[in-house]
């Protein structure tokens, strides 16, 4: 049974903190025969490098612009707390020990970003998903874009998007107007969804990263085969 580190969110409320994390996250693990290990602080970081097979970057509220020295615009809705430099945090250390990574929705931005890459602030959300659904387009280069079927739909909760792609991440499935959905690292066992597919029946995304990636650690990005 495999461990799954996964940073928590805060929220204000009447000037107390209040930890959560949403229960499907929770319930898509599980699905998997997996056990979610919350992230609270920093301090937990050792231990969650020692005994968690990957982490999963859940969604939550934008990054803030100053991440990317871009400017803020009223549309942004940000953490009242440092979350963003907590997420950060983590993602260095796992990424430091090669360990895998799935980040959702925000998820995918941080690592866009922390791989120096760029967010377009705020797209046309209306045009870009209506009903807050739209498909993917995958690119066959590599087997991440061939575990979806053609004109896959996904769900859409989102108004920021990746811009420009960070050092060495590729994607791999875009939507219908260009945007870019999915990517992957060339050399880490690194993957991000702009989707949530904790909210879809049985998403190949979980599979594959909780019984391939997490299980081997590191797997060949263009190898056409799932093993």
């Amino acid at each position: 049974m495999k461990i799954i580190a996964i940073p928590m969110r805060t929220q204000v409320n009447k000037k107390k903190t209040i930890w959560f994390l949403r229960n499907t996250y929770i319930q898509a693990i599980k699905t998997y025969d997996c056990i979610p290990f919350p992230i609270l602080d920093t301090s937990q970081i050792p231990l969650a490098l020692q005994c968690c097979d990957g982490m999963l970057v859940p969604g939550g509220y934008d990054i803030e612009a100053s991440y990317q020295k871009d400017c803020m615009i009223d549309l942004h809705t940000c953490y009242e707390t440092p979350m963003d430099h907590f997420d950060f945090y983590c993602l260095e250390h796992f990424i430091k020990a090669r360990k895998p990574i799935l980040g959702i929705c925000r998820g995918i931005q941080l690592i866009n970003v922390y791989f120096h890459g760029t967010l377009y602030s705020d797209i046309n959300i209306k045009q870009h998903a209506p009903k807050h659904k739209h498909h993917l387009r995958c690119e066959p280069i590599s087997l991440y874009g061939n575990i979806y079927p053609s004109n896959y739909e996904v769900n859409s909760y989102h108004h920021q998007c990746i811009k420009e792609l960070g050092k060495n991440l590729q994607c791999f499935a875009k939507s219908a107007d260009g945007y870019c959905e999915g990517i992957y690292h060339t050399s880490l066992p690194i993957l991000g969804v702009q989707w949530h597919p904790e909210l879809l029946q049985q998403d190949p995304i979980f599979s594959l990263f909780f019984d391939v990636i997490c299980s081997n650690s590191f797997i060949t990005p263009f190898k056409q085969e799932i093993y």
